[in-house]
C-alpha cells in the first residue's frame, strides 16, 4: 500500500513540477528566467533550432513578445502555428492509435492540443509583434488570419463536437458487453455536483469570439486603412464589439470608423493615444478526483477513482490602470473564453476518463481472477497512471482593459495603478498622430511592462 500510495499520481506530480516553477518565476516578475525555462521545455531541435513542444513554445513566444523581442517571439509563434497546422492535419489512423494509447495510461501522454482561443491568441500576438516594428503588410496578413480563424470558430466546434459523439457512440457499443457507460456517466453527474463542479453559468462570447481580437482588428484597419472598404471591416469588427461589451472606448472608437467609412478626412482625426492593459494571468488546470461507480456487465458496481481536470481562476494584478487620469475598463474577459471553450471540451474529457477507467477496472479484474499477485500490481500500476491533463497556455492574461484619450502635448503617459506608490511615465512619440501604450501587469506589486507603438 505504501508503495501504491508514492505512485498515485506521479503524473500529476510530474505536471505540476513543470508549471510551478515557471509560475513562481512570473509572478515574482523573473521574467527572463521564465523564458528561459519555457525555451527550455519547448524542445529545440538541435538541427533546425525550431521548438517542437507547441505549449511551451506559445508560453515562450508571449514572454518574449513581453520583453520586445518581436522577432524571436513572432519565430516562435510560427513554429506554434506550424504544430498546430500539423495536429489539424494529422492522419485519422494516427489519431486513433494515439487515443487508443491515451485509454491505457492518460490525455498527458497526448500530443497537447491547442483550444481555438489560442490559436486566435498566437496570431494576434504575432500581428502585434508586426506592429511594434512599424511593419503594416506583415501586421494586415495576421490580422486576416486572426479574421479568419474566428470566423471558423462555431463551425470547428460543431465539427469536432459530431466526431466526438461517433466515437462515444463507438466505445458505448465496444464496451456493451462488460459494462455500462451510461449508467457510471449518469451516476458522475451526481458526483461532480458534490465536488463543486458547475458550468451552467459559463457562457462564452457570441461566436464564441475574443474581443480583443476583434477590436484590435478593428484598430489596425482602422488607424493603417488603404481604401474606404478598410474602414467598413473597422467599422464592423467595432460594432460587433461593442455589442458584445458595451465598453464606452469601443463606441468612440465605432463612431470615428463610421465618419472615416463615410467620407470623413483621416488627417482630420484629433491625434489620440490607446492604452491596452493585460491584467493577471488565465485560470489554469487543477487535477481533482472523485470515486466513480463502474457499472459492469454483471450489474456489479465497482467503485475506483477518476482524475479530472478543473479551471482554477487567478487573481488581477491591479483592478485598473489610471493613464493620465482615465480608467481603464473591461475589454474583454480571458476567464469567460477561457472557461466557455473547457465547458466545450469537458464532457468528452469525462467520458474517456470513464472509458478509461472501466477498461483498466475489467482488466485488473480479469488479471487478479487468474494471479492475485498480478492483480495487484496491475491495481498499483491502474493508481500510477490515473491523471488528469491539466496543461493550458498559463501566461495569457486574465483580462484585456482598455481606455484612450487625447496625446498629451508633453508627450509623457503617466500610468498609475491602485496600491502602487508612485505613477510609471512613459514617453511616447509627440509627432506621431496615433500611439498604443500596451501594458501587462502578471501580479500586484510588480512593475508591469510597457511598450508604445507609434503609428
Amino acid at each position: 500500500m505504501v508503495a501504491a500510495s508514492l505512485l498515485t499520481g506521479c503524473a500529476s506530480v510530474y505536471q505540476a513540477s513543470q508549471f510551478g516553477g515557471f509560475e513562481t518565476q512570473l509572478k515574482e516578475g523573473k521574467f527572463q528566467e521564465a523564458t528561459q525555462s519555457a525555451v527550455n521545455r519547448s524542445d529545440v531541435d538541435e538541427k533546425t533550432g525550431r521548438p517542437t513542444d507547441l505549449l511551451w513554445t506559445l508560453q515562450a513566444g508571449s514572454l518574449m513578445r513581453m520583453q520586445k523581442d518581436y522577432q524571436r517571439s513572432t519565430e516562435f509563434f510560427d513554429a506554434s502555428e506550424n504544430m498546430m497546422q500539423n495536429e489539424d492535419t494529422r492522419s485519422a489512423a494516427s489519431n486513433v492509435a494515439m487515443e487508443g494509447t491515451s485509454l491505457l495510461i492518460n490525455d498527458a501522454i497526448l500530443p497537447y492540443q491547442q483550444s481555438h482561443y489560442e490559436g486566435v491568441m498566437a496570431n494576434t500576438y504575432k500581428a502585434m509583434n508586426f506592429s511594434a516594428q512599424s511593419d503594416v503588410d506583415n501586421a494586415r496578413i495576421e490580422w486576416n488570419r486572426v479574421y479568419d480563424r474566428q470566423r471558423r470558430a462555431v463551425e470547428a466546434f460543431a465539427d469536432e463536437i459530431a466526431e466526438r459523439q461517433e466515437e462515444i457512440q463507438a466505445q458505448q457499443e465496444k464496451q456493451k458487453e462488460q459494462a455500462n457507460l451510461n449508467r457510471s456517466l449518469k451516476a458522475s453527474s451526481k458526483l461532480l455536483a458534490q465536488s463543486g463542479v458547475d458550468m451552467g453559468q459559463w457562457q462564452p462570447y457570441k461566436g464564441f469570439v475574443n474581443p480583443f481580437s476583434t477590436y484590435m482588428y478593428g484598430l489596425h484597419f482602422m488607424l493603417n486603412a488603404q481604401s474606404r472598404t478598410d474602414f467598413q471591416r473597422a467599422y464592423d469588427s467595432l460594432k460587433r464589439v461593442y455589442s458584445m461589451t458595451g465598453n464606452a472606448t469601443v463606441k468612440k472608437d465605432m463612431s470615428i470608423a463610421r465618419q472615416l467609412m463615410n467620407g470623413f478626412s483621416f488627417n482630420k482625426v484629433r491625434p489620440r493615444v490607446w492604452v491596452i492593459y493585460e491584467n493577471g494571468l488565465a485560470p489554469k488546470k487543477k487535477e481533482f478526483r472523485i470515486d466513480l461507480p463502474i457499472v459492469l456487465s454483471s450489474q456489479k458496481i465497482v467503485y475506483t477513482g477518476i482524475a479530472l481536470p478543473r479551471l482554477v481562476e487567478r487573481k488581477k494584478a491591479y483592478d485598473y490602470i489610471k493613464a493620465n487620469g482615465n480608467k481603464t475598463t473591461q475589454l474583454s474577459d480571458m476567464d469567460r473564453i477561457v472557461k466557455a471553450e473547457f465547458k466545450e471540451q469537458f464532457n468528452y474529457i469525462l467520458f474517456k476518463e470513464i472509458v478509461r477507467a472501466t477498461a483498466k477496472t475489467i482488466t485488473q479484474r480479469n488479471i487478479a481472477k487468474k494471479d492475485s499477485t498480478a492483480g495487484l500490481l496491475f491495481a498499483v500500476a491502474q493508481m500510477a497512471t490515473t491523471s488528469a491533463d491539466t496543461r493550458s497556455w498559463t501566461s495569457l492574461p486574465k483580462e484585456f482593459q482598455l481606455t484612450r484619450f487625447k496625446r498629451p502635448a508633453s508627450g509623457v503617459v503617466s500610468l498609475a495603478m491602485p496600491g502602487m506608490e508612485q505613477s510609471l511615465d512613459v514617453n511616447i512619440d509627440k509627432n506621431s498622430q496615433f500611439n498604443i501604450v500596451y501594458v501587462k501587469a502578471v501580479s500586484a506589486g510588480q512593475l508591469p511592462s510597457v511598450e508604445v507603438i507609434s503609428l
